[in-house]
């Protein structure tokens, strides 16, 4: 099996994909004009590694945009990888994200795993809603309850026990705990003042 390389262009990505290594890199902006295409040779790619010998494969993924057609990619070539890792692959996923990203509407814990809501997708990262919140820090999100912090700029508004989350249509409804009610009050307001 051979290293696929593609590299990257004002409009897409660079792409590697080393079966000897066992990894497989992503990174750059991804706006193809057709991204079924330009995905393609990754997609073959994956298919033939699959059948190999079992081995752990690092994906690595650094895209500082994508369109929404790149997103159904990279989602598909995650459901490809999710196949794998049912059938004994160990698949390690390094998402790399700027901490000064305003993208973000919503981080929901799941135990050791976190939900990380953007406007293009929903991507599962393993570790915990503190560490995150340390990382990124509350310039754009800020917790509201236990399991949850928001984009602060998709805040519309507080109805009852709830914050709407959206930007010109709603995008969810998110709970707020008891103790995170005046912290919010307060941000609130001062978007108000």
């Amino acid at each position: 099996m051979d290293v696929i390389t593609i590299a990257a262009s004002p409009k897409t990505p660079y792409i590697c994909a080393d079966p000897i290594k066992g990894q497989i890199e992503i990174k750059g902006r991804s706006i193809p004009e057709n991204s079924i295409e330009f995905y393609r040779p990754l997609v073959e790619w994956l298919e033939q590694y699959s059948g190999q010998e079992m081995k752990t494969t690092q994906v690595k993924i650094q895209l500082e945009y994508f369109n929404t057609s790149s997103s159904k990619c990279v989602l598909d070539i995650f459901k490809r990888l999710e196949v794998m890792y049912r059938k004994g692959w160990n698949i390690e996923i390094y998402w790399y994200y700027d901490e000064d990203d305003e993208d973000i509407v919503m981080l929901q814990s799941m135990e050791n795993y976190v939900a990380v809501t953007t406007k293009q997708m929903r991507i599962t990262v393993h570790d915990t809603l503190k560490n995150m919140l340390d990382k990124i820090g509350e310039k754009y999100v800020i917790q509201c309850q236990r399991s949850f912090a928001v984009g602060i700029r998709y805040i519309q508004r507080v109805k009852g026990t709830n914050i709407v989350l959206g930007d010109d249509k709603k995008i969810a409804d998110v709970p707020i705990g008891k103790s995170y009610k005046e912290r919010l009050k307060i941000l609130i307001n001062s978007f108000s003042s």
